[in-house]
C-alpha cells in the first residue's frame, strides 16, 4: 500500500460514520469486528474487511481468496455501490438513491433474526444490526460421472430503504472463488399515473402503475496480489467467421481508461491481471468480469454519457467514488463518463465501473409488496490456480 492510501484510510477510521467520501483500508487496520473471515471444509477461505458508509451503506475492503493449502491472495481493494440511478418511462424526475437518500446510516434496516434465519446478525458501531451473514449451498462445483463436488458459498447482505423500495445489497463470496455482487429491489409501488403507455393496469380501478428503469452502478477497485499498482485489463474476444463455423480468439490489452461495452456476437469478457504473478503453468492470475444476462445492459438516456457503456475502467482517484452526481470539489469529475479522461492504465492501480440495468414493467403479482428481482454480475478467477484447486 503507498503512503497515499495510507493517508486516507486515517482520515476515514476516525469519522467512519460522518464522512461521504470512503478510502481503502489496510487489513491490520480493519476497525475491531468489522473483519470476516470463512473457511471452507475444502480448505479454500474468504477474508475481508467491511466498513459503514452513509452514502454507500456497506463497503467491502481488502477481500482476499485463498484456494487450499495456499496463502490469501488479494483480489479486491475495495467494492461499492456506487450508484442506484431510476428513470420513470414517462419522464418525472429520476431518482439517484445512493447520492440523495444514501443506502448507510438512517436507510440501513436494522435486521432482525428472521431476516437473517440460519446465519448470524453483525452489529455497526451504534449496535445496530446491518449486515446478515450466513453460509448456503452453492451446488455442483464439479461433476463427472459418478464423480461430484457440491460446495458452499458466504453471503453478506444488507437492506438499505430509499422511499418505498427497499434494495438487498448482496456480497457472495463462493468455495470456487467467484465473487457475486447481486442487488435485490423489493418494497411498495408507489408511482402511478392514468396512461397505460407508460406503465400497466394493476387495479380494479384502472391504476396504471408506472414502469420504470433501475441503472445498478458498482465501483469495484482491484488490487490483484501484493500490490495494486501493477495490474493490467484486457479484453478478450471470441470472434466468429463469415460462417460462424469457427470462432478466433483475440485478446486486446487497455493500456488507457476506456468506456467499454459488451458484444454478445464477440462474447466480449474482459479480465483484470497482476503483471507479474503466475501460477505454476506460467499463467498470469487474475479474475474475469463476466455479464450474467445481456438483456441488463440495454442503454439509457443518450444525453447521459455514464448509461451508454457497460464498464468503465479507469485509474484509482480517491475522489472517484460516485459512478452519477459525485462532488466536484478538489477538481474530480461528476460522473464516471468523465472520469476516462486517457490516462495511462497499464500495470497501474485499476478500478472498473461495472453498469447494470433492469426495465420494471409492474404486474398484478406486484401489489401489496413487488416481488423481488435481482440483478448481479460475476467476478470468476481464471489462471488463480494452475488446475483445478477443488
Amino acid at each position: 500500500m503507498n503512503f497515499q492510501k495510507f493517508t486516507i484510510f486515517y482520515v476515514v477510521f476516525f469519522t467512519v460514520f460522518t464522512q461521504t467520501t470512503i478510502a481503502r483500508t489496510d487489513v491490520q487496520n480493519c476497525p475491531a469486528g468489522h473483519t470476516i473471515t470463512k473457511t471452507f471444509s475444502s480448505g479454500s477461505e474468504w477474508s475481508l474487511c467491511w466498513n459503514e458508509e452513509i452514502k454507500q451503506g456497506v463497503v467491502l475492503s481488502n477481500v482476499k481468496f485463498a484456494t487450499p493449502g495456499n496463502n490469501l491472495t488479494s483480489v479486491l481493494a475495495e467494492a461499492s455501490v456506487s450508484q442506484i440511478q431510476t428513470d420513470f418511462d414517462d419522464g418525472s424526475p429520476q431518482l439517484f438513491s445512493v447520492t440523495t437518500n444514501g443506502l448507510g446510516d438512517s436507510s440501513l434496516v436494522n435486521l432482525s433474526s428472521p431476516d437473517c434465519a440460519g446465519g448470524q446478525l453483525i452489529r455497526n458501531d451504534s449496535n445496530k444490526a446491518v449486515l446478515c451473514q450466513k453460509t448456503k449451498s452453492m451446488g455442483y462445483i464439479w461433476k463427472n460421472g459418478a464423480q461430484h463436488r457440491q460446495g458452499e458459498f458466504l453471503e453478506l447482505f444488507s437492506i438499505s430503504k430509499a422511499n418505498s423500495i427497499n434494495y438487498i445489497v448482496s456480497w457472495r463470496l463462493y468455495e470456487n472463488g467467484v465473487f457475486e455482487p447481486a442487488i435485490g429491489m423489493s418494497g411498495v409501488l408507489s408511482k402511478f399515473g392514468s396512461n397505460s403507455v407508460y406503465g400497466w393496469p394493476v387495479a380494479d380501478n384502472s391504476r396504471i402503475a408506472t414502469s420504470f428503469t433501475n441503472h445498478y452502478f458498482w465501483r469495484l477497485d482491484f488490487d490483484i496480489d501484493a500490490s495494486g499498482d501493477n495490474d493490467l485489463l484486457e479484453q478478450i474476444e471470441s470472434i466468429p467467421s463469415a460462417d460462424n463455423l469457427k470462432k478466433s480468439k483475440v485478446i486486446t490489452p487497455i493500456q488507457t481508461e476506456k468506456a467499454l461495452s459488451a458484444n454478445p456476437v464477440n462474447k466480449v469478457f474482459w479480465r483484470v491481471r497482476d503483471g507479474s504473478q503466475q501460477n505454476s503453468n506460467v499463467g498470469f492470475i487474475s479474475y474475469e468480469l463476466g455479464l450474467l444476462n445481456y438483456a441488463h445492459q440495454a442503454k439509457g438516456n443518450n444525453s447521459e454519457p455514464w448509461l451508454n457503456n457497460d464498464l468503465f475502467v479507469t485509474l484509482y482517484n480517491p475522489c472517484e467514488q460516485f459512478a452519477v452526481k459525485n462532488s466536484t470539489q478538489n477538481g474530480c469529475a461528476e460522473n464516471v463518463s468523465q472520469f476516462v479522461s486517457g490516462q495511462n492504465i497499464n500495470q497501474k492501480d485499476i478500478v472498473t465501473w461495472y453498469r447494470a440495468s433492469y426495465h420494471h414493467l409492474p404486474r398484478d403479482e406486484d401489489i401489496g409488496q413487488v416481488v423481488t428481482r435481482w440483478i448481479s454480475l460475476k467476478l470468476i478467477p481464471r489462471d488463480w490456480s494452475s488446475s483445478n484447486p477443488m
